[in-house]
Protein backbone atom coordinates (compact mmCIF):
# COMPACT_ATOMS: atom_id res chain seq x y z
CA UNK A 1 0.00 0.00 0.00
CA UNK A 2 1.55 3.56 -0.71
CA UNK A 3 2.40 5.92 2.08
CA UNK A 4 1.69 8.97 -0.03
CA UNK A 5 -1.05 11.04 -1.01
CA UNK A 6 -1.47 13.32 -4.05
CA UNK A 7 -4.32 16.61 -3.50
CA UNK A 8 -5.07 19.16 -5.71
CA UNK A 9 -8.16 20.87 -4.13
CA UNK A 10 -9.09 22.08 -0.39
CA UNK A 11 -6.59 19.85 1.30
CA UNK A 12 -3.50 21.46 -0.52
CA UNK A 13 -0.94 22.97 1.47
CA UNK A 14 -1.80 26.87 1.04
CA UNK A 15 -5.58 25.67 1.40
CA UNK A 16 -7.41 27.46 4.94
CA UNK A 17 -9.70 24.67 5.06
CA UNK A 18 -9.63 22.69 8.36
CA UNK A 19 -8.50 19.56 6.76
CA UNK A 20 -5.42 21.00 4.86
CA UNK A 21 -4.13 21.93 8.24
CA UNK A 22 -5.45 17.94 9.74
CA UNK A 23 -3.60 16.78 6.97
CA UNK A 24 0.00 18.65 7.25
CA UNK A 25 0.04 17.83 10.71
CA UNK A 26 0.08 13.81 10.44
CA UNK A 27 2.07 13.89 7.30
CA UNK A 28 5.24 15.47 5.94
CA UNK A 29 4.77 17.63 2.75
CA UNK A 30 6.94 16.54 -0.03
CA UNK A 31 7.01 18.89 -2.21
CA UNK A 32 5.07 19.52 -5.38
CA UNK A 33 3.98 17.09 -7.46
CA UNK A 34 2.52 16.38 -11.19
CA UNK A 35 0.11 14.27 -13.27
CA UNK A 36 -1.74 14.58 -16.60
CA UNK A 37 -5.74 14.79 -16.12
CA UNK A 38 -8.44 16.97 -16.34
CA UNK A 39 -10.07 19.28 -13.40
CA UNK A 40 -13.95 19.99 -13.29
CA UNK A 41 -16.06 22.07 -11.31
CA UNK A 42 -17.69 19.63 -8.95
CA UNK A 43 -19.89 22.04 -7.25
CA UNK A 44 -17.93 24.71 -5.87
CA UNK A 45 -14.26 22.28 -5.87
CA UNK A 46 -12.13 20.19 -8.13
CA UNK A 47 -13.10 16.90 -8.99
CA UNK A 48 -9.87 15.16 -10.94
CA UNK A 49 -10.21 13.10 -13.75
CA UNK A 50 -6.71 11.23 -14.76
CA UNK A 51 -5.86 11.25 -18.71
CA UNK A 52 -2.80 10.94 -20.08
CA UNK A 53 -3.48 13.55 -22.63
CA UNK A 54 -4.84 16.24 -20.16
CA UNK A 55 -3.17 19.05 -19.17
CA UNK A 56 -0.54 19.27 -16.50
CA UNK A 57 -2.50 18.89 -12.73
CA UNK A 58 -0.64 20.51 -10.31
CA UNK A 59 -0.78 18.85 -6.46
CA UNK A 60 1.10 18.71 -3.02
CA UNK A 61 2.64 15.20 -1.90
CA UNK A 62 2.66 14.19 1.19
CA UNK A 63 4.03 10.72 2.79
CA UNK A 64 1.95 9.34 5.17
CA UNK A 65 3.34 8.91 9.03
CA UNK A 66 0.01 6.51 9.88
CA UNK A 67 -1.48 5.85 6.37
CA UNK A 68 -4.39 3.64 7.59
CA UNK A 69 -5.52 6.46 9.93
CA UNK A 70 -5.18 9.06 7.68
CA UNK A 71 -6.34 7.90 4.85
CA UNK A 72 -9.78 6.77 7.34
CA UNK A 73 -10.74 10.14 7.56
CA UNK A 74 -9.60 11.00 4.20
CA UNK A 75 -12.28 8.57 2.91
CA UNK A 76 -14.72 10.30 5.40
CA UNK A 77 -13.68 13.64 3.82
CA UNK A 78 -13.88 13.11 0.51
CA UNK A 79 -17.35 11.38 1.64
CA UNK A 80 -16.12 7.55 -0.51
CA UNK A 81 -15.50 5.66 3.25
CA UNK A 82 -18.18 3.23 3.67
CA UNK A 83 -20.11 5.40 5.67
CA UNK A 84 -21.36 7.11 2.21
CA UNK A 85 -24.05 5.21 0.14
CA UNK A 86 -23.21 4.38 -3.66
CA UNK A 87 -22.59 6.16 -6.09
CA UNK A 88 -20.25 7.97 -4.29
CA UNK A 89 -18.59 10.90 -5.80
CA UNK A 90 -15.04 10.31 -5.19
CA UNK A 91 -13.02 7.01 -5.10
CA UNK A 92 -8.95 6.77 -3.99
CA UNK A 93 -6.97 4.87 -6.69
CA UNK A 94 -3.29 4.64 -6.99
CA UNK A 95 -1.60 6.99 -9.56
CA UNK A 96 1.95 8.06 -10.50
CA UNK A 97 2.73 11.14 -9.47
CA UNK A 98 5.61 12.78 -10.95
CA UNK A 99 7.60 14.80 -7.80
CA UNK A 100 9.73 17.96 -7.80
CA UNK A 101 12.46 18.74 -8.44
CA UNK A 102 13.22 15.65 -10.69
CA UNK A 103 10.01 14.84 -11.67
CA UNK A 104 10.56 10.85 -10.31
CA UNK A 105 7.40 9.03 -9.97
CA UNK A 106 6.04 8.39 -6.53
CA UNK A 107 2.77 6.01 -6.37
CA UNK A 108 0.22 8.22 -4.35
CA UNK A 109 -3.39 7.81 -3.43
CA UNK A 110 -5.50 9.88 -5.28
CA UNK A 111 -9.36 11.20 -5.01
CA UNK A 112 -10.54 11.09 -8.19
CA UNK A 113 -14.11 12.05 -9.66
CA UNK A 114 -16.05 9.59 -10.23
CA UNK A 115 -19.62 11.28 -11.49
CA UNK A 116 -20.72 12.07 -15.37
CA UNK A 117 -18.24 15.16 -16.07
CA UNK A 118 -19.48 15.93 -19.46
CA UNK A 119 -21.69 18.09 -19.01
CA UNK A 120 -19.63 19.99 -15.74
CA UNK A 121 -17.78 22.88 -16.46
CA UNK A 122 -14.02 22.86 -16.59
CA UNK A 123 -12.63 24.18 -13.12
CA UNK A 124 -11.28 27.57 -13.28
CA UNK A 125 -10.82 28.55 -9.60
CA UNK A 126 -8.06 28.18 -7.73
CA UNK A 127 -6.39 25.07 -6.50
CA UNK A 128 -5.82 25.32 -3.48
CA UNK A 129 -9.09 26.74 -1.42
Amino acid sequence: MPEHVFVYGTLRRRSTHPNAARLASEAEWIGTGWLRGRLHDAGGYPGLLVDPQGEPIEGDLYALRDARHTLAWLDHYEECSPAFPAPQEYRRVIETVLAEPDRRPVAAWVYLYRWPSATRPRWRGATDQ
